[in-house]
């Protein structure tokens, strides 16, 4: 059974890896300022920006929606650059889903960086969302399991807990996140 499990992760990972070279080859260009995403995806994405920038000799400027996405560029000596000191749109943002359907509607966030994905994505001309086809569903809602992700200021926790459960019923719960910073 472990090998069988083993075997289906191996080929998502090839897929993730083929979608996040392909976005990465499409859209990176010399001089750009890019935003970039978080999760297992984006770790395909920056080594293929990395080795596309040494091969190329190019300069880019990375900003990351997170601290994963921040060490990630660091440890691949990417040039790390924060929003609030960019006074221009950015070329181009990328980030992945953990789920989208035939609308392109997505659910993002289940890792806990949402607010900051949807800040930096905001500020970039064009957004690429990298996906392989697990993530695809012709429902929405119906792969991912872990609820509509909202990311919600401390001191509003338990107002809008009360307001989504009183408007949309069901159970509003509070992801704590252990063992990872912001």
């Amino acid at each position: 059974m472990n090998s069988v499990h083993n075997s289906i992760d191996n080929k998502k990972d090839i897929a993730r890896k083929q979608a996040a070279y392909a976005a990465v080859e499409e859209h990176l260009l010399n001089c750009q300022t890019i935003g970039v995403g978080s999760g297992r995806t984006m770790v395909h994405v920056i080594d293929r920006i990395a080795e596309l920038i040494r091969q190329r000799g190019w300069s880019v400027r990375c900003i990351p929606t997170s601290y994963q996405a921040k060490q990630l560029i660091l440890e691949r000596g990417l040039r790390l650059f924060e929003l609030e000191h960019c006074d221009e749109e950015l070329d181009w943002s990328v980030d992945s889903a953990d789920e989208v359907d035939s609308e392109l509607n997505l659910i993002k966030g289940g890792g806990g960086c949402l607010l900051q994905e949807k800040i930096v994505d905001t500020a970039a001309h064009t957004l690429v969302i990298v996906c392989d086809e697990s993530k695809y569903s012709v429902q929405f809602g119906h792969k991912w399991k872990g609820g509509i992700p909202l990311e919600v200021v401390p001191m509003a926790w338990s107002l809008v807990k009360r307001r989504v459960e009183c408007q949309f019923g069901g159970s509003a719960l509070l992801r704590e996140s252990l063992g990872k910073l912001a």
